[in-house]
């Protein structure tokens, strides 16, 4: 690897440098002006003419290393917007069946004086009810999974392992 600090020059030989497929050079540069690559093919003909017409930014040289893990992260994204999607349909299916359910009960309070508000009111109440006891045992079961995990890797460190 080969350091520029001001008008110094550094090379450092990487411990695995033996190893086949391993011709690359890597220096760090404050800025990707032309101007210090021009001060970098200069420094590097000085040391192996070859060398400077294999100089390649670090992102070309990265890109193909990183792109498995961006396309992990493109289809982790679409697969949490069709879960997404699929999660607001059953929401909204559950909700239409609970009003279809207390259809009556609304004509009822409707014929009795109640008005968009109280009904309204009325299914946000409900569908808030419902929510906060499904976020309670959710909560409750993630809460005994993390006690049980933790518990039993505290007994691995003390060396009693316990099934």
């Amino acid at each position: 690897m080969i350091f520029i600090w001001g008008n110094s020059t550094g090379i450092y030989f990487p411990s695995h440098a033996g190893v086949y497929g391993n011709d690359s050079v890597l220096v760090r540069m404050k800025d990707g002006s032309a101007k210090s690559r021009e001060r970098l093919e200069a420094v590097l003909g000085e040391i192996s003419p070859s060398v400077a017409d294999m100089i390649n930014p670090m992102e070309d040289v990265l890109a193909p290393q990183i792109y498995p893990f961006r396309v992990t992260g493109w289809v982790a994204g679409f697969l949490a917007g069709v879960e997404l999607l699929l999660t607001v349909a059953g929401i909204y299916g559950v909700m239409s069946f609970l009003v279809s359910q207390r259809t009556k009960e609304i004509g009822i309070r409707v014929a009795l004086g109640a008005g968009r508000a109280d009904i309204l009111g009325m299914v946000v109440r409900q569908s808030t009810w419902l929510a906060a006891i499904g976020a309670g045992a959710a909560w409750r079961w993630l809460w005994r999974r993390c006690s049980r995990t933790r518990s039993r890797r505290s007994s691995r460190m003390n060396g009693r392992h316990t099934q």
